[in-house]
């Protein structure tokens, strides 16, 4: 399947790409735009589609890419080699920060995580639900929890001046915001998809 200037196989390893996807991509571009070298850490690469896009879209882009899924990193370096992009060694194994060096910093940190709740899962439409897998669903119990993860210990692994770009689920923008309030992130923002859903939160350490 086509996902902005990349070509990507998916199955059921990975969760498929939605085309709301392709504006994390624009917004990691827009907040990079003339920054040299970045360094940039997904949590979450799934099929590839976000990190391909970004090492193809931006010149000199330093990446790491972190998945729990074994299989998902298969596909997702599979994917690489069919777009001849060469993520061999820039990915691992692991539960977000859990496996880096304390001592790693980023210059933005991106990531489609797991915003579904687990009692939403049954509602989910047949083609989401019976093929995705689960692991890339669930974020907790409400379906925030994992994000929120995300946003509580992100500040430690980003330099000064650093983002994290994160999709997360319909009407949890203003929600993981408000939970945010008492960490020191200099600025908050959610920005919205194609359907004008607040689908996207924007930090800046």
């Amino acid at each position: 399947m086509p996902f902005r200037k990349v070509n990507l196989k998916v199955d059921r390893r990975a969760l498929i790409p939605r085309p709301e996807t392709e504006l994390i991509v624009d917004t990691v571009r827009h907040l990079l735009d003339g920054k040299e070298n970045p360094k940039i850490l997904e949590i979450g690469v799934g099929t590839g589609a976000i990190c391909l896009s970004l090492m193809q879209e931006i010149p000199g882009i330093q990446i790491l890419g972190v998945d729990l899924s074994i299989e998902g990193l298969s596909l997702a370096l599979e994917n690489a080699s069919k777009n001849a992009l060469p993520l061999t060694g820039r990915l691992m194994q692991g539960d977000a920060f859990s496996g880096l060096r304390l001592e790693a910093k980023f210059d933005l940190i991106v990531s489609n995580p797991p915003y579904v709740g687990r009692s939403e899962f049954a509602s989910l439409a047949p083609e989401v639900r019976d093929h995705d897998p689960e692991l890339a669903l669930i974020g907790g119990r409400e379906g925030w929890e994992f994000p929120w993860k995300l946003i509580a210990e992100a500040q430690g692994y980003l330099r000064k001046g650093g983002f994290l770009v994160m999709e997360v689920g319909s009407g949890q923008a203003q929600l993981l915001m408000k939970k945010a309030a008492d960490l020191v992130w200099a600025s908050m923002e959610a920005a919205r998809d194609y359907q004008d859903i607040e689908r996207f939160v924007i930090f800046r350490r």
